[in-house]
């Protein structure tokens, strides 16, 4: 995350309770000069409590040149029932109509450089990887929308787990960019 001048970290509590304890720390080099063509990394906060039922939840408006990351998505449900279902809509140089994906990946991360499972979800199954694991997830959020019967290891399933899979690594492969033309036979 490169800066020419500065950089600004703030953390802000904005709970009841004091922070009993708060760890951080911050790695940084210095270097001689930052080229002209360096991109810089911008991320923003928001919120909304409560949320407003039946709108869409903007989670950024960006325009210029760069590429967007993701997002990290936190929701605390006061209730005890699923908190919503929707989509992600990409409004992509003032296009009047979304671009809709059919699929979303999840990866979860205990450590910063260490991930621990990655999760394909479309719009009807959830299929979950684990790192360094023989078992996984399979659920039919359909039929079981709120995740008690795992067929992973159900062989009636086996050719459906294995299509999901294909499509996870689809997906996963999709995420680079493509590749260069092959040119010359290797």
């Amino acid at each position: 995350m490169p800066f020419a001048k500065s950089a600004k970290i703030t953390v802000t509590n904005e709970g009841r309770q004091p922070v009993q304890a708060f760890f951080w720390y911050v790695d940084w080099q210095k270097l001689p000069e930052v080229g002209p063509d360096v991109a810089y990394f911008h991320a923003m906060y928001r919120q909304e409590f409560p949320t407003v039922s039946g709108r869409n939840y903007l989670l950024a408006d960006i325009e210029g040149k760069g590429h967007y990351v993701g997002t990290v998505l936190n929701v605390r449900q006061l209730s005890p029932s699923w908190y919503g279902e929707g989509d992600d809509f990409f409004f992509i140089d003032g296009e009047d109509t979304p671009r809709l994906r059919d699929h979303v990946l999840v990866e979860n991360r205990h450590e910063p450089t260490r991930v621990h499972l990655r999760t394909y979800i479309d719009q009807r199954y959830k299929i979950t990887i684990y790192r360094n694991a023989d078992y996984g997830e399979l659920f039919d959020l359909e039929e079981d929308p709120e995740e008690h019967t795992n067929l992973w290891a159900n062989p009636e399933h086996a050719v459906l787990k294995s299509q999901l899979l294909h499509r996870f690594m689809q997906a996963e492969l999709q995420r680079e960019p493509t590749r260069m033309p092959r040119i010359w036979g290797a």
